[in-house]
């Protein structure tokens, strides 16, 4: 059995939870209204322009680098074959040797032979 005493302490605290129940509700009001007013701005700014021009800009850049990296490659594969072709194989204990690197390529000793670059 409840008494009369936690009976009115119950009814005393019920009495105000109306107006507790409905300050929740308005704070879960406005915040819903504030994600949706952001959510709102976001969808209507007009980026496509900017996207469009940023997106071409990345693809030139990106081909532009292409270009680049292989050009550097087909420098770099004639210049190791007239290597190869002028002083017979190279060594790789003549490349890990600065001054080796400089002249002309080892071919004297046991050592691995570069494998060749296929096409």
């Amino acid at each position: 059995m409840v008494s009369s005493h936690e009976r009115r302490k119950v009814m005393r605290d019920f009495r105000r939870e109306p107006a507790c129940a409905l300050a929740l509700i308005l704070k879960c009001v406005a915040g819903l209204l504030i994600i949706a007013g952001v959510a709102l701005i976001g969808a209507q700014t007009d980026v496509s322009g900017d996207v469009a021009t940023e997106r071409l800009h990345a693809q030139r850049h990106h081909s532009a680098l292409l270009a680049h990296d292989r050009r550097l490659y087909e420098e770099r594969r004639a210049r190791f074959e007239s290597r190869q072709n002028a002083g017979g194989p190279v060594m790789w204990s003549s490349l890990s040797n600065p001054a080796n690197a400089a002249s002309a390529p080892r071919t004297e000793g046991p050592s691995e032979m570069l494998p060749r670059a296929s096409d």
